[in-house]
């Protein structure tokens, strides 16, 4: 089989709250990780894409899309981010897995490193042939159990060491076709933006309901990853001019107001056309 020539990411399940919960959400911190993960790769030039499924209605829908999305190539390594769950809340640690088809060394390599990153237990690499991102991709895929969200000290490791985790699986994931990330996870955690030192003045004086809505809010606002995929759906879907907006990206010119409303834009459209 020749070598997976880039990492391709995506979030399990489709919108928030339609994976497991309790302690934690498993969609909201499966985004969380997917969206860091995909901005270290790029921070080093890994060749990679992230997607989030915000479309689908149900289980079925969702794993059609997830399984169409990948399959448009056949030249990457698909990587399924989920958080596992066994029953009520416990106080007691569970700890980290990672599944897979065919791809048992990179599986085993990933829940080491998740492990040791975030002080979790091992659980392993376990082989499942009923997963559908696993056996219908043309792509090796491996699906990460990142921790169990029933998990009171699994969720505080979690938490404690998101950095830490993220950077893990980069790490193997870019080692794995090729690439090295040089940075030392010291040095890429002090990197991360903290959101109300790095948005602008307007942004922090909006005030929300929600603070769960607010903390979406900001980690969206200071996502390189969430900003280009604004810019390229608004050329896309909008119609914005490419030759305008793609030169201002990339040049950092485009400010928070602008990302703003071309996702209320984005998100009329969707609504409109979608029936979102």
């Amino acid at each position: 089989m020749t070598k997976p020539r880039k990492i391709e990411l995506h979030s399990g399940h489709w919108v928030v709250g339609t994976g497991a919960r309790d302690l934690i959400d498993e969609v909201t911190e499966a985004r969380k990780v997917g969206r860091r993960v995909y901005e270290i790769l790029k921070e080093n030039g890994v060749p990679t894409t992230y997607f989030e499924d915000n479309t689908s209605k149900n289980q079925r829908q969702n794993l059609n899309t997830l399984v169409k999305h990948h399959n448009k190539d056949r030249d990457g390594l698909v990587v399924s981010i989920h958080f596992n769950a066994s029953g009520g809340t416990v106080d007691r640690a569970i700890g980290t897995e990672v599944l897979y088809y065919d791809q048992q060394k990179l599986a085993s390599d990933l829940s080491n490193a998740i492990a040791k990153a975030g002080g979790f237990i091992n659980r392993g690499a376990k082989k499942r042939t009923n997963l559908a991102v696993l056996a219908q991709t043309y792509e090796p895929a491996v699906l990460l159990e990142v921790c169990f969200v029933n998990s009171k000290k699994d969720v505080e490791l979690y938490r404690k060491n998101f950095e830490e985790i993220c950077f893990s699986i980069a790490e193997v994931l870019a080692k794995h076709i090729g690439y090295s990330i040089s940075k030392a996870k010291k040095d890429i955690k002090k990197e991360v933006p903290k959101p109300k030192k790095t948005v602008d003045k307007d942004v922090n004086e909006l005030e929300f309901v929600s603070p769960t809505l607010k903390e979406r809010f900001e980690m969206r606002v200071v996502s390189p990853a969430t900003k280009e995929l604004l810019v390229e759906k608004a050329i896309e879907v909008l119609g914005y001019k490419k030759e305008y907006w793609m030169p201002k990206y990339k040049a950092n010119q485009i400010k928070e107001g602008d990302y703003i409303t071309m996702a209320y834009e984005l998100a009329v459209h969707y609504a409109k056309y979608h029936k979102c």
